[in-house]
């Protein structure tokens, strides 16, 4: 995928970014090989939502630490009949959001502690 192409798939505010989902599979981490490009204390490759129709899923790669109330995942539903999950990485907090039927995946950053 193409720099340009990247950057129209998500949305910059002060306090999050939104990743905008495309039907089928969409790669994330840190790496700029993703589809999602995750900050850099994110593992490389992380991991692949999924989206079909209106059901979003996850699977992680083992060295992603992604948690959902304190428990490890590799693998579930996060967005469905309207109700998405909370999901933990490090320093960083994200979950499917819904805006007029289009389906994206908001990230927050946690505040670092200096």
């Amino acid at each position: 995928m193409e720099e340009k192409d990247k950057i129209a798939t998500k949305i910059n505010h002060p306090d999050h970014t939104i990743f905008w989902l495309k039907e089928g599979p969409n790669t994330f981490g840190s790496s700029d090989r993703n589809d999602f490009i995750f900050p850099e204390y994110v593992s490389g490759y992380a991991g692949i939502f999924f989206l079909k129709g209106n059901r979003v899923n996850i699977r992680t790669a083992e060295s992603a630490n992604i948690t959902h109330n304190s428990a490890s995942i590799d693998g579930c539903v996060i967005y469905e009949a309207g109700k998405s999950l909370l999901l933990e990485a490090p320093n960083l907090e994200f979950r499917v959001v819904n805006y007029d039927g289009k389906l994206g995946i908001e990230v927050k950053e946690q505040k670092r502690i200096a």
